[in-house]
């Protein structure tokens, strides 16, 4: 495939997934794309001139996913103008990685998770596993292009990883994610960016809104309830939000109280029997009506002739089976 070739899939994905007649939300725009162009260092990029986009790639870097990424920022510069400095910077980055993959995914052409991997230089970033995959990896840095504009490449890949696992799956952080799928993941990709995300959005702003869009597609393209747990989880297990482990609708800090005892299931020392005072003898974190050994002497309670107080011995002065 060449640049005429790849300029071609990514207008038939476009059209066929999205039903646009280009990159552009709302408008029909030629596709501009230039080759073997001299930036001094290799480079691609993509660049707004009003009434069309103009797409600009070194010698060797006009392949599938790399033209398709500089064409997602066209794509969600169609939809707003993010602010291109530090984490709003990273989510146009970000945005831009996803729909480069989605395009190799969907055409079967370069399905996998890497960046750039046909590039003289090799991979430019692995968004399934990236050196920085958690927002603690996250560090601020000053706007200007030794830092990479406050690191907009360097920690996109917090958010890819999330965009990974939501998609294909894959346990992280102790956190087992359920993969949704290409289909379903391209089109809440699409609503985040044309109805939800502003100019100015941090990472956690990118996290509630995709799950946000997720929650008003549930219905179409076959998207569940189940479904936008995942999205959920996927981005709480990078560091952004809170989890909903069981998917039953409660985040994990606020999960119900299954014995109606007044303490949430969290911070309950017995969850499935009542004990809204949370007496615990032995001070073993387990409550003392579902603890097997409430004194903790060693003596089960069917055997125990004084369950709250330690008794090994099991001294019984009177004979009356009470220690």
């Amino acid at each position: 495939y060449d640049a005429f070739d790849n300029t071609w899939v990514i207008h038939e994905f476009y059209r066929d997934v999205f039903s646009q007649d280009s990159y552009h939300e709302s408008q029909s725009r030629h596709f501009r794309m230039y080759i073997d162009v001299n930036f001094g260092d290799p480079n691609a990029s993509s660049a707004d001139c009003v009434t069309y986009d103009v797409h600009k790639f070194s010698d060797g870097y006009a392949v599938l996913d790399v033209m398709a990424h500089e064409v997602g920022h066209s794509f969600h510069r169609s939809a707003r103008r993010y602010d291109y400095s530090h984490q709003s910077g990273a989510v146009a980055e970000h945005v831009a990685d996803m729909f480069g993959h989605f395009v190799g995914a969907w055409s079967t052409l370069d399905p996998d998770w890497e960046m750039g991997e046909d590039l003289p230089g090799g991979t430019i970033r692995n968004m399934a596993n990236p050196t920085r995959d958690h927002i603690d990896d996250y560090v601020w840095l000053p706007n200007d292009e030794a830092n990479d504009f406050g690191g907009v490449h360097w920690y996109s890949t917090i958010l890819s990883k999330a965009g990974y696992l939501m998609t294909d799956g894959d346990t992280h952080n102790a956190m087992l994610i359920s993969g949704i799928g290409e289909a379903k993941a391209r089109q809440i990709y699409h609503k985040t960016v044309i109805d939800k995300l502003g100019r100015n959005n941090s990472f956690e702003d990118f996290a509630r809104k995709i799950h946000d869009a997720c929650n008003e597609l549930i219905g179409d393209y076959g998207i569940t309830d189940n479904d936008c747990c995942q999205v959920l989880n996927a981005f709480a297990s990078v560091g952004l939000g809170v989890p909903d482990s069981d998917c039953d609708g409660s985040p994990d800090t606020e999960e119900m109280d299954d014995d109606g005892d007044g303490v949430a299931d969290t911070t309950d020392n017995c969850q499935l029997i009542p004990n809204p005072g949370q007496e615990d003898v032995d001070g073993d974190g387990i409550g003392d009506v579902c603890d097997p050994d409430a004194d903790g002497d060693g003596l089960l309670n069917a055997n125990d002739n004084c369950r709250y107080t330690p008794n090994v011995g099991q001294r019984d002065w009177n004979g009356d089976g009470t220690g």
